[in-house]
């Protein structure tokens, strides 16, 4: 169980060259003249991170028009699961390939564990926030955009694969970034990106506020070109389960959900 922190707002940017911000990895003799971006902010509330996520999504282009499937002037994607219908919603699972199919955005997720999951909202009857899981979910975790959030189950990893929307084409990505709630140890959560040869490109670790349903923004952005091919989110330190007592600040009881992806529109990996 957590106490609540006394207000606290960080918000950091960063590029390679420099080294306040938790950043693990070097690309290689590209990163002299195109050092990734690296965005990131935490807070107890929404608010807290959005100026932040609206200088993310800056970066990548596109403006503040969506089009179909999260289309942003054909510069970016974003999900934000409040699209995703009952049936796959909570209590039934996210198909892996559900914004790639039926709703194609160029993403297909995959993890060691046995499922995905997207909150239910109040009004279809089960408990949203992840509450299905555990009763205490709905206390400890809170959503930036709308009701819904995300998480894999049996596994805090997430492997997201970028290909052009609604074909089978690999595709590569100029960034990614993604919301994370109740991060409450800076250790525990962070997002891995690869390029097109399984190389990784750098890691980028989720910074932390103590507190119930806090609210955290990580992305990295590379000014060069499209080179991600893949990432790999790590969310918490601890399954999410009926046990959701055992949440604290400890990296490896920290108990983490998502909520909106945000990343450059697919293009092919040539």
């Amino acid at each position: 169980m957590h106490t609540r922190a006394i207000r606290r707002i960080t918000i950091s940017t960063i590029a390679v060259a420099a080294s306040t911000l938790p950043f693990v990895g070097i690309y290689g003799a590209q990163a002299q003249t195109t050092a990734p971006i690296v965005r990131s902010a935490t807070g107890l509330l929404p608010a807290d991170i959005k100026t932040t996520v609206a200088t993310f999504r800056a970066d990548l282009g596109g403006g503040d028009s969506s089009a179909a499937n999260g289309s942003f002037g054909g510069q970016r994607r974003e999900i934000n699961w409040d699209g995703v219908p009952d049936q796959f919603s909570a209590p039934n699972d996210l198909p892996e390939d559900f914004f790639n199919s039926r709703s194609p955005r160029g993403v297909v997720f995959s993890t060691p564990g046995v499922a995905f999951e997207v909150s239910a909202k109040a009004a279809s009857g089960t408990r949203p926030r992840l509450g299905n899981l555990s009763p205490i979910y709905v206390k400890i975790f809170g959503a930036f955009s709308e009701e819904k959030i995300f998480t894999p189950i049996g596994s805090t990893v997430t492997d997201v694969k970028f290909l052009v929307p609604g074909t089978q084409t690999r595709a590569v990505v100029t960034g990614f970034g993604a919301v994370f709630t109740d991060v409450d140890s800076p250790e525990s959560s962070s997002i891995e990106y690869y390029d097109r040869q399984e190389k990784l490109i750098t890691t980028v670790k989720v910074s932390a506020t103590a507190g119930n349903a806090s609210q955290s923004f990580a992305g990295m952005s590379l000014p060069g070109g499209a080179r991600i091919a893949r990432v790999r989110i790590t969310s918490g330190g601890a399954i999410l389960t009926g046990n959701g007592t055992a949440d604290s600040a400890h990296q490896s009881r920290d108990k983490v959900a998502m909520d909106d992806f945000i990343y450059g529109e697919p293009r092919p990996a040539n």
